[in-house]
C-alpha cells in the first residue's frame, strides 16, 4: 500500500468518525429540545409559563433531570407549584 493510499484511508476513517460524533451530538440536542418543549406544553395547560421559567427549562440538558421535570410537570397542579418543586 502506498503512503498516499494509507493517508486516504486514515482521512476517510477520521471523517466517518467525525460525522458519527456530530450526528450523535445533534440527536442528543434534538432530544433535549423535544423534552424541554414537552415540559413547556404540559405547563402551558396549567397557565402562562413565564419566559424566565421557560428559559431555565431549556437550559437543562441532563437527560435524567429532564425526565424528572417532565414527570413533575405531568403531576403539577400549577406552574407555580412546578417551579417551586423543580427549584427553577
Amino acid at each position: 500500500m502506498l503512503f498516499s493510499e494509507l493517508l486516504q484511508d486514515e482521512f476517510t476513517a477520521g471523517k466517518a468518525q467525525g460525522e458519527a460524533i456530530g450526528e450523535a451530538r445533534g440527536e442528543a440536542r434534538g432530544e433535549a429540545r423535544g423534552k424541554a418543549y414537552a415540559i413547556t406544553v404540559l405547563l402551558n395547560m396549567l397557565g402562562d409559563v413565564p419566559e424566565e421559567l421557560a428559559s431555565k427549562i431549556r437550559q437543562v440538558t441532563d437527560a435524567g433531570k429532564q425526565e424528572e421535570l417532565l414527570k413533575l410537570a405531568a403531576v403539577s397542579t400549577s406552574v407555580e407549584e412546578f417551579a417551586k418543586k423543580a427549584g427553577l
